[in-house]
Parts: structure tokens; sequence; C-alpha cells
């Protein structure tokens, strides 16, 4: 049976913030890229042969695309600008093609991994990804003949797990807390018998929260 497990999260994570911060960043970009390729996806043509489930998917990528998130957090969009990152100048034409390098890189490494299923899981993370740097770094003149349907599943697949990753990060951090704050209530409740352990618990509990935050 599977359960969340709150204090191997906090253990994982606590001396590695920049991996909870490059999740964030990544949410940021695949929505950035969601805000711009919105008008594309909501006139793509999703086809599937069967005529409910055509007018299912296109109500539910209109739903997508018309997200209030893509206006409540426009200004968190400012944490990434593609138009920055690579301009005409010598300096980002390297950049950009360092970038290729890198990208084509971790596909590579990933065609090493043994277990099957982690490595499909890992190669539609990167076609959705590549799928969200087309939005991004393309005229949208061109997303028609360079974006492909899988693409396009691949860009929403991975933007879902994104968002459940970010979920998760809250669940797991308040799931955390509100276990210690408990275990503090059974130790105050018993401070007359335990009041040595009373103060260890406070004292493990000061230590974490100086590394990991409150939710």
């Amino acid at each position: 049976k599977y359960e969340p497990n709150p204090t191997l999260f906090v253990e994982t994570f606590n001396s590695h913030p920049d991996y909870l911060r490059n999740v964030h960043f990544s949410y940021v970009v695949l929505l950035r890229a969601l805000r711009r390729g919105a008008p594309f996806l909501k006139q793509y043509n999703y086809v599937t042969g069967n005529s409910t489930d055509d007018f299912k998917t296109q109500a539910l990528m209109n739903r997508l695309a018309d997200s209030a998130i893509l206006d409540d957090c426009a200004s968190v969009f400012d944490a990434f600008d593609e138009t920055l990152m690579f301009s005409d100048d010598s300096a980002g034409h390297a950049l950009k093609k360092n970038f290729k390098g890198v990208f084509h890189n971790v596909s590579k490494i990933v065609d090493c991994v043994q277990c099957q299923q982690c490595r499909l899981h890992a190669k539609l993370s990167l076609l959705g990804y590549g799928a969200a740097l087309k939005m991004l770094f393309l005229p949208e003149d061109k997303y028609e003949e360079a974006i492909s349907r899988n693409e396009v599943v691949a860009f929403v697949g991975v933007l879902a797990k994104m968002s459940e990753s970010i979920t998760d990060i809250k669940v797991l951090g308040q799931m955390y807390w509100d276990q210690h704050e408990e275990l503090l209530r059974v130790a105050h409740s018993g401070e007359g018998k335990g009041g040595d352990e009373t103060e260890s618990s406070s004292a493990s509990t000061s230590e974490s929260s100086s590394g990991f935050d409150k939710v």
C-alpha cells in the first residue's frame, strides 16, 4: 500500500531547497508556454475518430487554455523571459546552441535507463518540454508545422505532472508540520513525566524549521 511519507519528503529536500525551486521554475516555464500557445492549442484539430471524444477533448483544451491561473499568475511569469534569454547577438546564438546541446545530452542519458517504464515517462516529459520550448521560441505562425500531435499530447501530460507536483509539495509540507505539532501536544500533555523528551522533540522541530519553512 502506498501512502504519503512527509518525514522522508522533508529529509530529502530540507538540504536541497534548490530542487523545489527548480520544480516551481519548470512550472512557470510550462505555464508561460501554455499562455503563449493557447490560441494554437484551442484551434488544433483534435480528431480521434469518435465524435463524442472529439467534443470532450476540444472542450477540455479550451478550458485549459482559458484557465484563470494564466491571468492570476501573470506577474509570476516574469521569472522567465524567453525573449531576453536568446537574443540575436552572438552570445544569444551561442547560448541557444548550448541549450540545444544540453537538451540532447539529457535525452541520450535517458536512453541508458534500464527500466522501460521509467524511460518511457522520461521520454514523454522531454517531448513535452520540447513542445513548450517551441511555443516559447518559435514565431506563432510556425507552430502548426513544427509541433506534432504527439508533442501536444506530451505537453499536456507534463503540465499535468508538474501541477500535481506543486500540489504535493504543499500537501506534504503541511502534513509534516501537522504531525510534529501533534507530537508536541502529546509531549506537553505528559511533561510531568517526560520533560527531557519534550525538550528533545522541541529542539528537533526547531532544527527542521530552520531549513524547511512551514507551508
